[in-house]
C-alpha cells in the first residue's frame, strides 16, 4: 500500500454530480498512470456502479473498477464540501469519494478495497478528513500523518502509562505468559517503560495499517478486525484470534488491558487462560481447508459479529456462512430461492468487497446459507444444506442452523460460521464440531 495513496491524486472536488466527481478523479489517475484514458476508467467505473452502489456509509463512497492491462492498484481521493447525491433512493450527500482502479489481479484489488474501508472506518479519522482545509491536509490525515493541531494525545502519559506499567508488573507476579494492550488510536504511542523479553507485550489495533509500525518493547502489533459489544467479548475474541494465528500458545495465561475503544481509555484488566479454549481451530498461515484464505475467514467472522451486535432493521437475524471446499459443499446443498448472486462477475461478488457489505447483510434475512469459495467469491446464498451427520456430532440444544453447520462441516472440508437468531451468538464449526463461539 506504499504508493496506493498520493498527494498528487488527492483533491477538493467541485463536481455537482456523481459522474462529474468520477471524471475529476479519473483525470487525476491518468496524470500519474500513463497508458490509460479517463474515458476508459469512467466506462468501467460506471458499469460497476450500475450493478451495486459503492456507497459505504452516509458520507463515504468507494467506487472501483478492474481494467485489464492497468498497472498495479491506485486510488484517487476527493473531498466535496457540499456533498454530491450518490443514490436516487438516498438524498444524504456523499462527501468523501475514493476511486480505486486496478488490474485483473483480484486479490490485490480486493485487499486494497478492504484495507481502505477499514482505514476509513474510524470516526476520529473521518471527522478530521471531512474538516480538512485543503488537499495536502486531507492526504496527510488519510495517510496516517496528522497535523499538530489535529493530533490527539495518544502517548502513554498519566494515567494510561501507569495502567500499562502496573498491569505489566501484575502480570509478572501472576506468572502470566503475555500482556495484550488494546488500542484504537490512529497513531500508536511509545512505551514509557522497557518490557522484559521473557514477558512479551502485544498491541491489538483496529487499523490494519498500524501493524507496519515498530515500537521498541512491543513484540508484535496485531490487527484484529472484529467489532464486539463489550470488553469481555473484545478480549475473548482477540485472544481466540491470536491463538488461531499461533501467536499465543494453547497452554498460556494472558493479561489483557483494554477499555473504551471510542475514547481509547484504559480501565479494564482481564486474566485469561488459553487452556479454557479446548475446541479451537488453528487457522494459522496454512489454513484448513487449504483453499480458505485467512482474510476471507476474518471477514466472515467480522460480518457475523456485526450482524450479531446490530441485527437488521432493528431485529435480530440468523445466518450461516460456509467457507471453502465449495465444490463438495454444492453437491450437498439444494438452492431454495433464485441465487441473488447468479450472473454477476466474480470480482463483483467477493465478500472482501466492502461495497457488498449492505447487500450481504440484507440477504442474511433469507433462509439458507451463503456458500463462499475459499478466495472470497460468493457462489450463492439461500442454499439448503442436505448433508447428514452422525448423531454423535450434533450437540444437544442445537437448532436447525447449527445442525446444518455441523453436518456440512462433517461431510466436507469446509468451515461453517453460524449466527443464532435467538441468542445472537456466533459459532464456528469444523469436522462436525463447534470449535469456538462468542
Amino acid at each position: 500500500m506504499k504508493d496506493f495513496f498520493s498527494v498528487k491524486r488527492t483533491t477538493i472536488l467541485y463536481g455537482e454530480t456523481k459522474e462529474q466527481v468520477f471524471e475529476e478523479l479519473a483525470k487525476l489517475i491518468v496524470k500519474s498512470v500513463p497508458g490509460i484514458t479517463a474515458e476508459t476508467i469512467l466506462e468501467h467505473v460506471i458499469e460497476r456502479e450500475s450493478l451495486v452502489s459503492t456507497r459505504i456509509t452516509e458520507t463515504l463512497a468507494i467506487p472501483h473498477a478492474w481494467i485489464p492491462g492497468f498497472k498495479g492498484t491506485v486510488a484517487a481521493v476527493g473531498l466535496s464540501r457540499s456533498g454530491v447525491t450518490y443514490d436516487a433512493h438516498d438524498s444524504t450527500p456523499v462527501k468523501l469519494v475514493v476511486l480505486i482502479v486496478g488490474d485483473g489481479d483480484g486479490s490485490d484489488h480486493l485487499q486494497a478495497l478492504s484495507w481502505t474501508a477499514e482505514r476509513l472506518d474510524d470516526e476520529e479519522r473521518m471527522k478530521a478528513i471531512l474538516s480538512a482545509s485543503n488537499s495536502s491536509k486531507l492526504y496527510s490525515i488519510l495517510s496516517g500523518k496528522k497535523s499538530s493541531s489535529q493530533r490527539k494525545k495518544t502517548s502513554l502519559e498519566v494515567p494510561a502509562a501507569k495502567v500499562i506499567h502496573k498491569a505489566y508488573e501484575l502480570a509478572g507476579e501472576l506468572a502470566v505468559n503475555a500482556v495484550i494492550y488494546h488500542t484504537s488510536s490512529i497513531e500508536l504511542p511509545a512505551l514509557s517503560f522497557k518490557p522484559n523479553k521473557k514477558l512479551p507485550l502485544y498491541m491489538v489495533v483496529s487499523d490494519r495499517t498500524l501493524t507496519a509500525q515498530k515500537i521498541p518493547g512491543v513484540k508484535e502489533i496485531v490487527h484484529v478486525p472484529f467489532r464486539v459489544p463489550n470488553r469481555t467479548n473484545q478480549a475473548e475474541l482477540a485472544l481466540i484470534y491470536l491463538i488461531s494465528q499461533g501467536i499465543i500458545e494453547k497452554d498460556q495465561k494472558v493479561l489483557s488491558v483494554l477499555g473504551s475503544l471510542e475514547k481509547d481509555q484504559l480501565d479494564t484488566m482481564i486474566l485469561s487462560d488459553s487452556r479454557d479454549y479446548k475446541l479451537f481451530f488453528k487457522l494459522g498461515r496454512k489454513p484448513k481447508p487449504v483453499d480458505l484464505d485467512h482474510q476471507v475467514f476474518s471477514r466472515a467472522i467480522q460480518m457475523s459479529s456485526e450482524l450479531a451486535f446490530e441485527g437488521r432493521e432493528g431485529k435480530p437475524v440468523g445466518t450461516l456462512f460456509i467457507l471453502g471446499d465449495h465444490e463438495k459443499v454444492l453437491k450437498a446443498c439444494q438452492q431454495m430461492v433464485v441465487n441473488p448472486f447468479g450472473g454477476y462477475k466474480e470480482e463483483n461478488r467477493n465478500i472482501l468487497d466492502p461495497g457488498l457489505e449492505a447487500t450481504i447483510k440484507e440477504f442474511s434475512k433469507i433462509d439458507g446459507a451463503f456458500i463462499i469459495r475459499g478466495d472470497g467469491v460468493i457462489v450463492t446464498s439461500g442454499a439448503f444444506i442436505k448433508a447428514q451427520g452422525g448423531s454423535e456430532q450434533i450437540q444437544k440444544g442445537f437448532g436447525a442452523r447449527h445442525t446444518a453447520a455441523a453436518n456440512i462441516s462433517a461431510a466436507t472440508d469446509a468451515l461453517a460460521i453460524s449466527l443464532s437468531e435467538s441468542t445472537r451468538r456466533v459459532s464456528v464449526f469444523k469436522g462436525g464440531k463447534r470449535i469456538m463461539y462468542f
